[in-house]
């Protein structure tokens, strides 16, 4: 399946991304202890599938493992989504609790707007698209039985987002929408750039 994922890459473009691809793909194996091929499977990977979408959606998972693992979460599972009794992307645990996460990428974002080559962001839009996010896999999470915390984590895609701000900023509309969205004290809200140290889950996790 690896080689046939390789290929894939290849036939969208992405053939000088392989290596790099190949490497995260190896750091989530071993973060959740499944070969390579069980990671793809889990991920839904679908050669037949050649909407730019679906790879950037399967690569935010793989993203949002090694984002998991950063912040000391265990027993990181990637589901399938024909999976019996499946309501999250990513099981996983902290400090002996289940959380179910959702993880959803911000991708050639809406809120760009560009003065004389210069990209800006509109922070009310930024704000709506957010919280509409937030909502819709709000549907997703909840609902099942049992004791168990939820996150919601938004992958940050491309340039020029990744510049437009630092983290302080992004945290500051991520807790804004945080609020402003209701979603309850059970939810956490992960926001992840690929840069260092600007990674962050709001509101910050217990010890």
């Amino acid at each position: 399946m690896k080689e046939k994922f390789f290929e894939y890459l290849k036939s969208l473009g992405y053939q000088d991304r392989i290596n790099e691809v190949n490497k995260l793909l190896k750091k989530v194996s071993k973060i959740t202890k499944d070969d390579e091929d069980k990671v793809l499977e889990s991920s839904d990977f679908s050669y037949n599938d050649k909407k730019v979408a679906r790879l950037e959606a399967l690569i935010g998972e793989l993203r949002v493992v090694v984002f998991l693992d950063r912040f000391n979460f265990v027993n990181i599972k990637l589901l399938k989504a024909s999976q019996s009794g499946r309501r999250s992307d990513i099981n996983a645990e902290l400090s002996q609790e289940p959380f179910f996460i959702e993880v959803t990428c911000l991708t050639k974002f809406y809120s760009r707007k560009s003065y004389n080559g210069i990209y800006v962001l509109d922070n009310d839009k930024f704000k709506r698209e957010l919280k509409g996010k937030i909502l819709n896999k709000k549907e997703q999470l909840d609902g099942k039985e049992g004791k168990y915390k939820k996150m919601i984590v938004f992958v940050l895609n491309k340039y020029p987002e990744l510049a437009l701000y630092q983290k302080e900023e992004y945290l500051k509309i991520v807790e804004s929408c945080y609020k402003e969205s209701g979603i309850g004290k059970d939810y956490y809200l992960g926001f992840v750039t690929g840069l260092n140290n600007e990674d962050f889950i709001y509101p910050e996790l217990y010890n």
